[in-house]
C-alpha cells in the first residue's frame, strides 16, 4: 500500500483587512517578478498563479516577469534595471540567498518595495513569503526513514547550492537522518532543480553503486522524476529504491498515484499571490485589502478545502473530502495557513494522503512594512476541524 504525504506550504504573511480597494483612486503599480528560472514545473506554476492575482487581472498591477536563468549575476542585473526603470515593487525569488543582498539593499534604499517569495534573501529586513523548508526536509527524510525502516544507503539530490531552499531542506534532512545511524548518505550532489540533470546523476550513482542505493531523497519534484526515470532504466521500482521529494506538482502527483514517488506539497498560489498582496500593502498603505483568495475569504465558516484540493491536485477525484481549518477574526493581524487535502479516498487502492497544517495564529501588530515568517516549528498533523 502506498502512503503519499503532502506538505502544506503556508503563506508566511501578515496583512490588515479593511474595506477599501486600490482601484478606487485609479492608482496602478509597476511590479517586477525576478524569478531564478522558468524551466521547472514549480516556478512555472508560481508565475501562472501570480498572473491570476486579481490586481494583475484588473490592471492595477502592471506585471513583468524576469527569468534569471539560474544565474545570480543575471538576477542582480535585472533588479538594478528595475530600479533604474522605477519599478514600484519587486517580487524576488533568488537563486542564491546571499548573492543578491547588496542589490536588494540598493533597491530598498531607492524606495522600491522588495518581497522575497519561495526562497529567502539572507537579510532579515527583507520580508519572506513561503514555506519552512527545514520542516519540508524533515518530512521527506522521515518518510524515507519509515520506508527503509531505519536502515539503508541513501543519496541526496540537492537543489542549486547556496539557494535557501537547498540549504534549509538539507538542514531538515540531515537533522532527521542523523537520528538514525543505520541510514548512511553515500552520495550528495546538485542537479539544480533539473529533471534531465537528476536523471544523469542518478544513472551515474547507480553505475557506481550497483545494488548499493536503497533510497533517493530529491529536494524537488523535477529531480525526483528524473531519478525515477533512471531507476526504471535499471529495472528498479520504488519498492526497490523509494524516492521522496517536495513540491506536489501535477507530474509528481501522477507518479505518486502509481506508487513511484512520495511528494510533499508547497503552495505556489499562496507564495506568489501572497507576496504580491504584501507588496501592495506596503505601496498602498495599511488600509489595503488583500485581493488574493488565499486570505480570510477562504475560511469564513465555509468548507472551501475541497476546491483547493481539486485545484492543487487535479488528479484527485471530485468526491474527495477536504476541510479548511482557518478562522480569521476580522481586523486583526493573522498568519494564514492554507490547508490542503486530508484524505484522497478515491485515488487508487488504499492510497492515503496526509497533510500538514498550521493553525491560524493571532500576532501582535509588527512594523507595518514587514511580513513575519510562520513559525513552522509548531507544525502539526492536520486534524479534523469542527
Amino acid at each position: 500500500m502506498k502512503v503519499a504525504t503532502s506538505f502544506a506550504a503556508v503563506a508566511a504573511l501578515t496583512l490588515l483587512a479593511s474595506s477599501i480597494t486600490l482601484a478606487a483612486d485609479g492608482k496602478t503599480y509597476k511590479v517586477g517578478a525576478a524569478v531564478y528560472g522558468l524551466k521547472g514545473q514549480f516556478m512555472q506554476n508560481w508565475v501562472r498563479e501570480l498572473k491570476e492575482h486579481p490586481a494583475v487581472k484588473d490592471g492595477t498591477v502592471q506585471l513583468t516577469v524576469f527569468d534569471g536563468n539560474y544565474d545570480a549575476l543575471t538576477q542582480n542585473n535585472q533588479i538594478e534595471n528595475m530600479v533604474t526603470q522605477r519599478y514600484d515593487a519587486i517580487l524576488f525569488v533568488p537563486i542564491d540567498t546571499k548573492a543578491g543582498v547588496g542589490t536588494v539593499k540598493q533597491a530598498m534604499s531607492n524606495d522600491v518595495v522588495v518581497i522575497a517569495s519561495n526562497t529567502k534573501v539572507a537579510d532579515a529586513s527583507v520580508p519572506y513569503v513561503g514555506n519552512d523548508d527545514v520542516e519540508g526536509g524533515r518530512l521527506q527524510a522521515q518518510a524515507m526513514v519509515d520506508k527503509l525502516q531505519g536502515k539503508g544507503n541513501v543519496v541526496i539530490i540537492q537543489g542549486p547550492i547556496g539557494q535557501s531552499a537547498q540549504i534549509d531542506r538539507e538542514k531538515g534532512e540531515l537533522e532527521v537522518l542523523g537520528k538514525h545511524p543505520g541510514i548512511k548518505i553515500i552520495e550528495k550532489k546538485t542537479a539544480n532543480w533539473d529533471r534531465a540533470q537528476a536523471l544523469t546523476l542518478t544513472e551515474d550513482w547507480l553505475n557506481a553503486h550497483p545494488k548499493g542505493i536503497n533510497g533517493v531523497i530529491a529536494q524537488n519534484d523535477d529531480m525526483a522524476l528524473g531519478a525515477v526515470q533512471a531507476l526504471k532504466s535499471h529495472g528498479l521500482t520504488s519498492k526497490d529504491v523509494p524516492v521522496t521529494s517536495i513540491d506536489g506538482m501535477p507530474d509528481a502527483i501522477q507518479a505518486a498515484k502509481k506508487d513511484e514517488v512520495t511528494t510533499f506539497l508547497q503552495d505556489a498560489q499562496a507564495q506568489s499571490q501572497g507576496a504580491l498582496d504584501v507588496a501592495l500593502r506596503q505601496l498602498a498603505g495599511k488600509d489595503y485589502t488583500p485581493k488574493s483568495v488565499i486570505w480570510g475569504a477562504l475560511c469564513q465558516g465555509r468548507d472551501l478545502g475541497r476546491r483547493h484540493c481539486q485545484e492543487l491536485h487535479p488528479a484527485v477525484g471530485a468526491g474527495d473530502q477536504c476541510k479548511c481549518g482557518c478562522a480569521v477574526p476580522a481586523g486583526q493581524w493573522q498568519q494564514i495557513a492554507v490547508s490542503t487535502c486530508k484524505h484522497y479516498p478515491n485515488v487508487g487502492a488504499g492510497l492515503l494522503a496526509k497533510a500538514v497544517c498550521q493553525k491560524t495564529h493571532q500576532l501582535a501588530d509588527p512594523a507595518p512594512s514587514r511580513a513575519s515568517p510562520l513559525p513552522h516549528s509548531n507544525l502539526q498533523r492536520l486534524r479534523e476541524w469542527s
